[in-house]
């Protein structure tokens, strides 16, 4: 009996590990189209202020920072699949039910520009590992 159990879980085990292998090699990064977007950007606002948006391969996390560069309130996460268009940008397209369709285009390694539907384009800068903004502090202190 417990051969059995055994034997069913390791089955479970490769087929997880296989069913992982092919969401691997299916990511938009592992293809090349969202390689150049991965990382954190920030978009510095007229205020002081700036949002910063987390490009990963299934997803984009918009978060506010203060003028301070502190976070200012929780992040919000969308999950998107991505779409290399003819001109050379990337179209994000929601796959949940948060979230607008966005065009990415990177120019140089620590520029981009980001356009949602209807809105201005917005210039963002590449954050840097070492710049990254700390935590807001819930004792406001």
């Amino acid at each position: 009996m417990h051969i059995l159990r055994f034997g069913a879980a390791l089955i479970g085990l490769v087929m997880l590990v296989m069913n992982m292998g092919e969401a691997v090699a299916a990511a938009p990064s592992a293809r090349g189209e969202s390689a150049a977007v991965i990382g954190s950007w920030i978009d510095k606002l007229p205020d002081g202020s700036a949002m910063m948006i987390t490009f990963t391969p299934y997803a984009v996390t918009f978060h506010t920072l203060d003028t301070r560069g502190l976070g200012n309130g929780p992040p919000t996460t969308i999950q998107v699949s991505y779409a290399k268009q003819n001109n050379g940008s990337l179209m994000l397209t929601p796959t949940g039910e948060v979230g607008e369709p966005m065009a990415v285009r990177v120019n140089g390694p620590d520029v981009m520009v980001i356009q949602f539907e209807g809105m201005q384009p917005r210039t963002l800068v590449r954050q840097k590992e070492e710049e990254q903004p700390k935590p807001a502090n819930p004792h406001g202190k």
